[in-house]
């Protein structure tokens, strides 16, 4: 997916989505995705600092409201910056390779 993005002249980036258990100690399977996306040059959004527990549905693995919404400003963020700069380096929770 990067080569194809890169061929159409745009960069991948990826947003990782860690389950609540990640938020206080990465698991193994986190850390290796991370790992993997530093050594093939993929920008990541990593937002385990900006969740908390209470961000996830008691009932099942998924996001609340509150988790869509800080993960929507974050989003949000990003695309503002990169639309006025072309460059995905300028949104602070964009980690570069």
């Amino acid at each position: 997916m990067r080569d194809e993005a890169a061929e159409i002249e745009t960069t991948l980036l990826i947003l990782l989505i860690p389950n609540a258990e990640d938020l206080a100690t990465p698991s193994e399977s986190f850390n290796k995705l991370v790992d993997m996306f530093r050594s093939l040059g993929i920008a990541y959004i990593n937002p385990r600092e900006d969740l908390e527990t209470t961000d996830y549905n008691s009932y099942d693995v998924h996001w609340n409201s509150m988790g869509h919404g800080k993960i929507a400003e974050i989003l949000t963020r990003c695309v503002r910056s990169f639309a006025l700069s072309q460059d995905l380096g300028d949104c602070d929770r964009v980690i570069m390779p």
